[in-house]
């Protein structure tokens, strides 16, 4: 009878991807992007480093797919679903969706983000490359056609002002609670971001 182990099983490429992927977000949460080498992410991944170039071509395309895609592709899915509910659902609830996704989002990207926010103090190389690709993402949002609804709104101002103040709760709230006060609770600060949104929204256009 034959001996030894058996034959490793053939990982396909989305399992690669995907374990590429999760690496990645572990490994520039703790030591941050510019720290973070790609033959560590190979090791901690299981798979070979020439896997991630032919996956992601450098460490700036997998930072992109690990952290900016998910940014990009809420900023996308927002946009559309905002014109196309604009007949089945109110600005508020809509509001409510990107608020909630946003916020999510930044939370559970909270280590990585402001690990290249505490770097780009340092003029690191690379990291305002990175800061400026997730502003233009953010300023995708200009894009709704139904902002045409608010002429008195500056859309960058605007935009900006919005995920500023999403992503601020998000990242640095052990800053903006203190340990002796109550902290709200997640549906709460999203509830009433909500309303301050819908309220600069709901007020009459001059």
């Amino acid at each position: 009878m034959p001996s030894g182990n058996p034959p490793a099983r053939r990982r396909g490429s989305d399992e690669i991807r995907t374990l590429v992927l999760n690496a990645a977000r572990e490994l520039f949460a703790e030591q941050g992007y510019e720290d973070t080498t790609t033959r560590q992410i190979a090791h901690k991944a299981g798979v070979l480093e020439h896997l991630i170039f032919r996956n992601f071509t450098n460490k700036a395309g997998l930072f992109d797919a690990a952290v900016v895609t998910p940014l990009a592709e809420l900023v996308a899915g927002y946009a559309t679903k905002w014109d196309q509910d604009r007949g089945n659902s109110t600005p508020e609830e809509r509001i409510a969706d990107f608020v909630e996704g946003l916020f999510e989002l930044a939370r559970s990207n909270r280590t990585l983000l402001l690990a290249v926010l505490a770097r780009s103090e340092g003029g690191q190389s690379g990291v305002d490359e990175l800061l400026d690709h997730i502003a233009a993402t953010l300023h995708g949002l200009e894009g709704i056609e139904a902002i045409d609804e608010y002429p008195d709104l500056d859309p960058p101002a605007t935009m900006a002002a919005v995920t500023g103040m999403v992503v601020g709760v998000a990242l640095f709230d052990k800053a903006l609670f203190p340990s002796s006060t109550r902290k709200p609770s997640r549906q709460r600060l999203i509830t009433e971001m909500t309303k301050i949104i819908s309220a600069r929204l709901d007020r009459p256009q001059r």
